[in-house]
């Protein structure tokens, strides 16, 4: 490249970086500020809308998870209902087979009868 080249393409150069803070300067017509206001106001929309609905699901998690710390409790609870009467048909269903008679008297050892008891 010849010198001439060069020196023209560095004035160039400084003439767009003086150029640049004349640009800035000028001031905004309405239509870019209303532009500016209505993207400001559409990105607060936005973020409070986002922000409500995290809220909503954030509840709705909570509510969630005290719904199924019930129902296990309320299953636990079952379950040991079914074990107790489980039980209960179970000890019927072995005095049946023993054939055992229930008692209406009960005689009841006292001290003295069972040391005695114990001697012998």
């Amino acid at each position: 490249m010849s010198n001439y080249a060069l020196n023209q393409q560095f004035v160039n150069r400084a003439l767009f970086i003086k150029a640049l803070p004349l640009a800035r300067k000028q001031p905004l017509n309405l239509r870019s500020k209303v532009a500016i206001l209505l993207s400001i106001v559409a990105i607060s929309i936005l973020y409070i809308l986002m922000v409500n609905n995290l809220a909503i699901n954030g509840y709705r998690l909570r509510s969630l998870e005290k719904d199924k710390v019930n129902l296990l409790q309320e299953n636990k609870n079952l379950e040991l209902k079914i074990i107790q009467l489980q039980a209960v048909t179970l000890n019927q269903a072995v005095m049946s087979s023993v054939q055992l008679t229930e008692k209406s008297t009960f005689k009841y050892i006292t001290a003295h009868v069972a040391e005695e008891i114990a001697r012998k």
